[in-house]
């Protein structure tokens, strides 16, 4: 039997928007005054939302629609008078942001009440979490848990955050002995539940390769999110050289390949790219270990999972040219697309649309595209889990499960095609 040296790296990089917390947060008060609001329109709307974004003046939620944007109480105006400039039609969806979050707390809380709670303590913590999003101890808890449990799972912290928390890796090991912004919590839920099932997996699916997962990359931005300020994207680094009060970067405007195109230099900007390429205390512990894996392993396949959008993107997003391997890419891609669509249990799957992240606009500074031409890794994916924009960030938590067990199907069928090629 042929031996399969090859490394899986599952990277979520986004902090996520919802949780119902064990304890009441109140992290959506700093929203008020702050609107939803969806331009009419393709690519000529997205060209012009990219703009104001790195601006500063608009945050894009959901990098696949860029057609949905929240506006600042300072901003509204000069938006508004842009997009009348450029003739787009637009209206107001969420009048009130921090009112309408309010509301949805409310009632996430009645759905856990009604509900039989889960448990996840520090020395109990079994497994991941279906009915709310966990916090970072939590996640830091279980994966541990898990590392102590399995045999075939090692778990070491690649570095620490500028709040200093550990970033953590996990590598599941093969049971055969022959020779990756921050507000998008459904992504770490989906990893985890990736991560259970692997550690007990012993099918050919994974009997034979090393499967490594960052599963939080932004542990600061993602508490951040569930504390504070609920819509909140980039880490929280302070820069001394910054004058205003704009902390954090875009961890995924921080990579070096095609560097500051359409990314933002303004540090107020969700995209704000950072000072120079890995500025960062987490995108340097990333790069690290991945050059490390890529030179010690047959690195076939890098994915980095977000939200929202149901897309599956492929290199490259810093040009419209096609990257190498493509029509390869494409193929495995539309192997895990057909899987995920088909569910379970009577369930219909998942939508997934195979594309170039280039397809709406330009962005670079990202994950992916330094994976393939940094590393030459011949499989590159960017997932973009549900939903396609009905509840964008705010996904209820009744969907982790079936979210995590459409990518499931579709990993059981994407691994086969990248290992038999």
């Amino acid at each position: 039997m042929r031996c399969y040296w090859v490394v899986l790296v599952l990277l979520v990089l986004d902090v996520v928007l919802v949780t119902s917390s064990p304890t009441p947060v109140n992290n959506y008060q700093v929203l008020a005054g702050h609107q939803i609001w969806r331009a009419e329109g393709g690519s000529e709307v997205a060209a012009v939302m990219g703009r104001l974004e790195e601006e500063g003046l608009v945050d894009i939620l959901g990098h696949s629609i860029a057609s949905t944007f929240r506006v600042f109480p300072g901003t509204k105006d000069s938006v508004s008078t842009s997009l009348q400039r450029e003739g787009i039609k637009y209206h107001v969806v969420v009048p009130d942001l921090g009112r309408h979050l309010a509301e949805e707390e409310r009632r996430v809380k009645r759905e856990i009440l009604s509900s039989q709670e889960e448990t996840c303590f520090e020395n109990d913590c079994p497994k991941p979490l279906t009915k709310r999003y966990m916090t970072y101890d939590e996640i830091e808890w279980y994966l541990r848990e898990l590392a102590a449990k399995s045999p075939r799972v090692d778990l070491k912290s690649i570095g620490k955050t500028f709040e200093n928390r550990n970033i953590w890796l996990v590598h599941i090991k093969p049971t055969a002995k022959e020779g990756i912004h921050a507000r998008e919590w459904i992504s770490e839920a989906v990893t985890l539940q990736l991560l259970y099932k692997l550690a007990s997996d012993d099918t050919n699916l994974t009997r034979n390769i090393d499967i490594y997962s960052v599963p939080i990359a932004n542990p600061d931005g993602y508490e951040y999110s569930r504390t504070t300020d609920r819509l909140w994207r980039k880490n929280r680094a302070i820069d001394p050289s910054v004058e205003r009060d704009c902390p954090g970067v875009d961890l995924n405007r921080n990579w070096s390949t095609g560097y500051g195109v359409g990314a933002s230099t303004n540090p107020c900007s969700e995209v704000y790219q950072g000072s120079a390429p890995f500025s960062e205390l987490e995108t340097r512990a990333l790069k690290k270990e991945m050059t490390r894996v890529s030179s010690v392993h047959n690195l076939r396949l890098v994915m980095a999972v977000h939200s929202f959008g149901q897309k599956l993107y492929h290199p490259w997003g810093f040009t419209k040219k096609e990257a190498p391997n493509t029509p390869e890419m494409k193929k495995a891609g539309l192997a895990f697309a057909e899987a995920a669509a088909k569910g379970s249990r009577g369930r219909k799957g998942a939508q997934y649309e195979v594309t170039s992240s280039s397809e709406l606009y330009i962005a670079s500074g990202a994950t992916d595209d330094w994976a393939k031409a940094t590393l030459d890794v011949p499989y590159v994916f960017t997932l973009e889990l549900p939903d396609k924009g009905l509840h964008g960030f705010l996904l209820p938590t009744k969907c982790i499960r079936s979210a995590a067990q459409d990518v499931w199907k579709g990993m059981n069928k994407m691994i086969p095609t990248v290992l038999n090629k």
